[in-house]
């Protein structure tokens, strides 16, 4: 048996040796198709589509799902002979501790490979273990069954900000510097989906319940009606920030559904010692969450701030935005602006079946 040192590189010698095999047919729209085929019953996610040309001209086969090695695509003759067994080849696969992470995941095969990979190449905010992927594999398994799904982004108020970080010396009108992440990302998103033929609707609902304090209001300047008046514009400059052909609204997040209610329902399961949900986890994680969100908090709110009943009300916030995707079909919770606020989104959950998919991008020091 060969090994991937002893390789057909494509071009001539891999068009003779899928001949040989009866994988090339000439009346076939493509004549590799039967080639694909036989590739694709022994490597699970192997996939391509074929785009028609006008004017009478060759069609074009885009692959949405091919194995790589060192970056590169080994040739078709290859991939066959690999399914064979006549060649040894070593694709290239997830750092070890991606694929410990994300486990529950990739067991979906390569459709969540891709998808993995995507968001390590965007920048993933890697969580300590598997059992915090584990719904995050529930998600995706109903989203390969083509099952109606949502990816939901909360984003922050258009404050002001210096150097990347929030100053909030003022409020904007325009896309903030959280909703600027989602922005970048979401045509991305859109994109790996529609290649293979899934329909996703994205959802960016604006945090507008921080125009409610008045602590924010007066930091900003602005009353609260001042407040969301500049809110409605942001929305509106970030909804026409998307091509059309994307699926995507931008609701203010106290307008999905009964917010007062489950803040309140957050305030008291917060107050019965519940910051975790199903999740089993250090007892020191809040003096964790604490210190790494005071820098942001008393830039916020000003130094003296009791800064751990602040990250528990904010705690509170995250429960309602995860009670509010409860109405979405099939949500994924994708957030941008500080991994160790990502638990808050399991408060109420019991079991890790019912715990809430989440998924957040590499911290940025707001």
């Amino acid at each position: 048996m060969s090994t991937d040192q002893d390789r057909i590189r494509g071009g001539r010698a891999s068009h003779e040796f899928l001949e040989n095999l009866g994988l090339v047919d000439e009346n076939a729209v493509v004549k590799y198709e039967p080639a694909y085929r036989f590739i694709a019953e022994h490597i699970p996610g192997f996939s391509w589509n074929i785009e028609h040309l006008p004017d009478g001209r060759n069609p074009v086969v885009h692959f949405i799902s091919h194995p790589k090695i060192n970056g590169e695509y080994p040739s078709l003759a290859d991939l066959v002979r690999h399914v064979r067994g006549e060649t040894v080849l070593h694709f290239d696969t997830l750092p070890k501790k991606v694929q410990h992470v994300f486990r529950p995941v990739l067991a979906l095969g390569q459709f969540a490979h891709d998808f993995v990979e995507l968001f390590v190449n965007i920048g993933v905010s890697l969580p300590v273990s598997p059992q915090f992927t584990y719904a995050i594999g529930i998600w995706l398994r109903r989203v390969i069954r083509r099952e109606s799904s949502t990816m939901f982004f909360c984003v922050c108020p258009d404050y002001a900000h210096k150097d990347g970080k929030y100053t909030f010396d003022s409020l904007g009108d325009g896309v903030g510097l959280v909703a600027s992440r989602a922005q970048q990302l979401i045509p991305k998103l859109h994109s790996f989906f529609a290649q293979r033929d899934i329909s996703m609707s994205f959802v960016v609902a604006i945090a507008d319940f921080e125009g409610r304090d008045d602590v924010t209001c007066k930091k900003v300047g602005l009353t609260e009606q001042g407040f969301y008046t500049k809110l409605r514009r942001s929305q509106q400059v970030l909804r026409d920030s998307f091509s059309s052909d994307i699926c995507l609204s931008t609701p203010f997040a106290t307008e999905m559904g009964p917010w007062d209610l489950f803040v309140g329902e957050g305030v008291s399961r917060i107050a019965q010692g519940d910051i975790s949900g199903a999740f089993d986890v250090p007892s020191s994680v809040l003096e964790y969450i604490v210190n790494a969100r005071t820098s942001l908090v008393e830039r916020w709110y000003g130094k003296g701030v009791d800064v751990q009943k602040t990250v528990l009300d904010q705690a509170a916030q995250y429960f309602a935005v995860g009670r509010l995707t409860e109405s979405l079909d099939n949500p994924l919770i994708v957030g941008m602006e500080s991994p160790v606020m990502s638990l808050f989104y399991q408060i109420g959950t019991e079991t890790l079946d019912d715990a809430r998919p989440v998924l957040y991008l590499k911290k940025q020091h707001y």
